[in-house]
Order: structure tokens, then C-alpha cells, then sequence
């Protein structure tokens, strides 16, 4: 059985006027005859099947029963090296032996700019990597964004976000938001440090 669904399921109750149009050719059968009612009848009903289903726009849907998990990590100057460099260790740990050939794994390192480390693949091994980008900030948002954008339509999808939660630009939380509305999951592998002497610039007035 081919898996079908639909973008606009409500578009489907069109079809309750079929019952309708098989009642009023009924009723008229004796007047147009009863070959031109039934022709009549079947083509009315098919074209209005054919309206019905193309408003509901179907489309084939196609269910794996592997897992992505997308690896949006936070590579910024502010966290230090060690700490990034055991997340890293810990997650390769983790994904080394998948119990199951489907899964999958993604990485994109954030800074000032999202970068795409690694595409989602099987047996793929998370590497942080040079970032090659901007390290003096943190835009955790864009990376979010740009992880949801390589997520596969054939398997469940799960972003791990690896960060100390301090974000420069963009809006974490508007893109967790996006993240909910498309069913996919953000766990979180918190880096925790203590850091001292550290002063943070709101603004600066001048004359």
C-alpha cells in the first residue's frame, strides 16, 4: 500500500457533494434519459474528485526508521578550547556505534557565521574542524536555522545544540520556536565554565 498525505486534508470535504449530484440525476433521469444521466453523473463526480484532490495537494509519504541528529556547536572565542575539544571527544563517543545503519549525523559550527562542518550522513564522525569564519561572536540562531535547512524528509530529526548558551546576535529562542513548529526536537550538551574578569559592553555614548 502506497503511504499517501495530504498538505490540505480539509480541501477533502468536497466530496460530500457528491451524494448531491447523484441525488439530482436521480431525480432527472426520467426527463434526459438514463444513459445521459449516468454519463452525466460519473464525469460531474470525477471532476470533482480530481478538484478535491488536487486542492489537498497529496503527496507520497515516505517514513524511515532512521534518526538525524544535527550537531549545531557553538565555536566561539568566548569558550575555551579543552572544553569544546572533550564535547567533541564525547559526541564522536556517543556516535561511534550506531544501532542502526539508517541514522544519521550533521554538524554546523557557529560563530559569528554558520558553517556547514558536515552534511547529515551514515557513519559520518562528528569533527568541530576549522571553522574558518569570524570568531569574536556568537549568533546560535543562524545556526539553528541553517541546521534545520540540511534536515532529511526520511527520518526523525533532532538538533543537539553544544554551547554555553551566551549568544552575540540573532534570537536563540525565535529559532527554537521555528524548530517547534517543524517537530523537531533541540537537546542541549551545556559547556559549563567559570570565567572572572570579564566586562560586558552594552553601549557607549559619545559626544
Amino acid at each position: 500500500m502506497i503511504p499517501i498525505g495530504f498538505e490540505r486534508p480539509i480541501a477533502l470535504f468536497i466530496l460530500l457533494i457528491l451524494p448531491a449530484i447523484w441525488w439530482m440525476s436521480w431525480n432527472r433521469r426520467h426527463a434526459v434519459g438514463s444513459t445521459r444521466t449516468w454519463v452525466s453523473a460519473i464525469t460531474r463526480s470525477i471532476l470533482l474528485t480530481l478538484l478535491a484532490l488536487s486542492l489537498a495537494q497529496p503527496s507520497i509519504v515516505r517514513k524511515g526508521e532512521g534518526v538525524t541528529v544535527l550537531v549545531v556547536a557553538d565555536v566561539s572565542r568566548s569558550i575555551p578550547s579543552d572544553l569544546l575539544t572533550r564535547a567533541e571527544i564525547e559526541l564522536q563517543k556517543a556516535t561511534k556505534n550506531p544501532t542502526n545503519s539508517e541514522n544519521r549525523v550533521g554538524v554546523v559550527t557557529v560563530a559569528r557565521e554558520a558553517i556547514v562542518a558536515q552534511i547529515p550522513s551514515a557513519g559520518g564522525e562528528i569533527s568541530f574542524g576549522s571553522h574558518g569564519g569570524e570568531l569574536d561572536g556568537s549568533n546560535l540562531a543562524l545556526g539553528v536555522r541553517r541546521g534545520l535547512a540540511l534536515m532529511p524528509a526520511d527520518t526523525m530529526n533532532r538538533i543537539l545544540l553544544v554551547s554555553d548558551g551566551n549568544e552575540t546576535s540573532g534570537s536563540l529562542r525565535e529559532a527554537a520556536a521555528l524548530a517547534k513548529a517543524n517537530r523537531i526536537p533541540i537537546d542541549v550538551f551545556p559547556i559549563e565554565y567559570n570565567k572572572t574578569g570579564i566586562t560586558i559592553f552594552e553601549g557607549i555614548r559619545a559626544p
